[in-house]
């Protein structure tokens, strides 16, 4: 067992894992309003994205309106390589609310990862020289790209941007970037710089083959990672989750070899809306449906649950699910499909003895 550090000593404490990565769906359960916000802030600041879409399918299975937890999502999937399930789901909010200046940005990021310059350029209009930029870097067009950013660097007032540096760097200007950055440090209070900032100086110190520079500054994003990790998990109270193991995500299997009968994968594709199964989930559901004993070890946000729940569809009889907690029992049955749910119910101590009786009965009679 670790010790924990409390008070003063915990801003510069260092964990060899890290519990916010390994939230389980009944913590994050309890991480509403500024907590929740937080910890996407903090995800997305540090590149956590796969981490992140986990959970914020986690949020939405229980609050599928909220437009905020969408894009955020929306912008997971682009980090994440997925720019066309990205568009999708700005689809899905742009046609139930006004497009919002934020959005569009995101959408024009979208096109470009995707490639769809067509659209790209469309949605553009009369947008910025720096999107025009963007465009043009992304289909291998540096020199006109060049021009499109310093056209965009006439019309700014102030201190270099983020974005200029990024631009020169895109440009293969390492020289120019960093005169960049250290004009806009200079401009700029004092105070701790951004992730952004550190992670350019690296790009720089490594196009200008300055290995001490790079390790310099990884070093000092690194420790700024740690600090404001420790903070945040005392912040929400997470020092009792330090020891979590981290699991990685289970890669890919090659799903279509088990033996999975093709009316499991309809349901899978009728009742939850997916093609195919992640991995691990079809090698357990094959085992269960052949009736052997199966333990199933997958980390958080893999689809334990449909392991469980798709076969209680197709197999004779109630199936009985055990969880440890109440909060869960509730998040198991929101979660389900419609036309599943109807067919579920939870029995534990909240209910009468009364209520409890009658529900087994109705288990007892196939109701459930």
């Amino acid at each position: 067992m670790k010790q924990r550090p409390t008070g003063e000593n915990v801003v510069a404490a260092s964990y060899d894992l890290n519990p916010l990565l390994a939230l389980t769906p009944a913590l994050l359960h309890h991480l509403t309003g500024g907590r929740r916000t937080e910890i996407i802030a903090y995800l997305k600041k540090w590149n956590e994205h796969a981490t992140l879409l986990r959970y914020l399918d986690t949020w939405l299975a229980a609050q599928p309106e909220l437009a905020t937890l969408r894009q955020a999502r929306a912008e997971a999937l682009i980090a994440l390589s997925q720019p066309r399930d990205a568009l999708a789901e700005l689809d899905a909010i742009d046609r139930e609310r006004e497009v919002t200046k934020e959005r569009r940005r995101l959408r024009l990021t979208a096109l470009i990862a995707a490639q769809d310059w067509d659209a790209a350029s469309a949605l553009l209009g009369r947008g910025t020289d720096y999107d025009r930029g963007d465009i043009l870097v992304a289909q291998g067009k540096k020199a006109e790209a060049k021009g499109a950013y310093l056209a965009g660097a006439q019309e700014r007032t102030g201190p270099p941007t983020l974005r200029d540096v990024r631009t020169a760097l895109a440009c293969e200007e390492p020289e120019r970037a960093a005169a960049l950055l250290n004009e806009r440090n200079a401009a700029r209070s004092e105070g701790q710089p951004w992730p952004e900032e550190l992670r350019l100086r690296a790009a720089i110190a490594e196009a200008l083959g300055d290995p001490a520079g790079q390790a310099d500054a990884r070093a000092h994003l690194a420790k700024l990672e740690t600090s404001e990790r420790v903070q945040l998990v005392e912040m929400l109270g997470l020092n009792e989750h330090l020891d979590l193991e981290v699991v990685p995500d289970v890669p890919v299997a090659e799903t279509a070899s088990a033996e999975v009968p093709a009316e499991a994968r309809e349901l899978l594709h009728e009742h939850w809306g997916y093609p195919d199964f992640r991995g691990g989930q079809a090698a357990t559901i094959a085992r269960v449906l052949k009736g052997s004993s199966t333990l199933a070890v997958l980390p958080t946000g893999a689809g334990k649950s449909l392991t469980y729940q798709l076969p209680a569809l197709l197999l004779p009889g109630a199936t009985v699910v055990i969880s440890p907690l109440i909060a869960l029992m509730k998040d198991q049955l929101d979660g389900l499909p419609g036309a599943v749910r109807d067919r579920a119910v939870a029995i534990n101590s909240t209910l009468g003895s009364g209520e409890a009786a009658q529900r087994l009965r109705e288990v007892r009679a196939g109701r459930y």
